[in-house]
């Protein structure tokens, strides 16, 4: 529960601090100082980096550590957060068909329904809003779906990788693994940001970002991945975007009758995916 609000608040804290903040500089600095705070909390043993792990983690790291952070921050710039929410919440049907794509695992009718309907009602969301939203809106969305599909690989393929080594281990190394990528980013968001704008507000939403979005919430998803099964965490992860909606809407963002309408058919699509059957399961 506390993870699920932790990342919805997250996408409306976002908003503000990309509103100061370059995201080129928001992304890689959380992925920065993530790593530095989680390697060093790792069992000696585990700290032990071998070839295989790089072969095995670097590529999970550079989708769903790099590209997906940065699409997040790039996206909630010029998206809000409500549309935010609602793409994110496409991220079961995302990983149902890239498991199908990618590994050849078998989807159930039902599945296939609630694909359609989980897009359906994005698209409800993204083009039925286009005339009441600021321009740009559109493209925000594209970028934030891009940063779905990519984190939808990373966990398809980090399933393998988080039975052998543990979560808390792959989770850690591929923060680590994309500092690398990250780092030169981090310095051209600093030199193109105008720092003359960057108030208290905007460095309270980049705190919280790191600390609760990342660090805690991470920590706590990883926790619950070793004790619940996945069809459990996926029933709380599905609270995330009408929690984050709601918060938009305490924030002052004018909540659509086809926002609420959209919303509701792709939580519905998104609960007829995840009954599918066990074959997709992340434990």
């Amino acid at each position: 529960v506390l993870t699920t609000i932790l990342w919805a608040v997250n996408i409306v804290v976002a908003k503000i601090a990309t509103s100061e903040l370059d995201p080129l500089f928001i992304a890689p600095i959380r992925i920065l100082m993530t790593a530095a705070v989680f390697y060093p909390m790792l069992p000696r043993e585990e700290r032990k980096i071998r070839a295989a792990d790089w072969k095995a983690i670097l590529p999970l790291a550079v989708l769903g550590m790099a590209a997906n952070q940065f699409c997040f921050a790039s996206g909630i710039k010029l998206t809000t957060p409500s549309h935010s929410a609602v793409i994110h919440m496409l991220l079961p049907a995302f990983v149902a068909g890239t498991a199908w794509l990618v590994l050849r695992e078998t989807l159930s009718g039902r599945a296939v329904v609630g694909m359609v309907l989980a897009l359906g009602g994005a698209l409800i969301v993204v083009l039925g809003s286009r005339r009441v939203e600021p321009q740009g809106v559109l493209m925000g969305d594209l970028i934030t779906a891009v940063g779905i599909v990519a984190f939808s690989i990373y966990m398809v393929f980090g399933r393998k990788v988080m039975a052998t080594m543990g979560s808390r281990r792959m989770v850690t190394l591929a923060f680590l693994f994309a500092s690398p990528v990250m780092a030169p980013l981090l310095v051209w968001g600093a030199v193109r940001q105008d720092w003359s704008v960057v108030t208290i507000r905007g460095w309270s939403a980049l705190a919280y970002m790191w600390i609760f979005a990342n660090m805690i919430a991470y920590l706590l998803h990883s926790y619950s991945l070793a004790r619940l099964k996945a069809g459990q965490v996926a029933a709380f992860t599905n609270l995330q975007p009408a929690i984050a909606i709601g918060v938009s809407a305490l924030a002052g963002e004018r909540l659509t009758g086809t926002l609420l309408a959209g919303s509701a058919v792709a939580l519905a699509g998104v609960i007829l995916v995840q009954l599918r059957g066990p074959s997709l399961k992340i434990e």
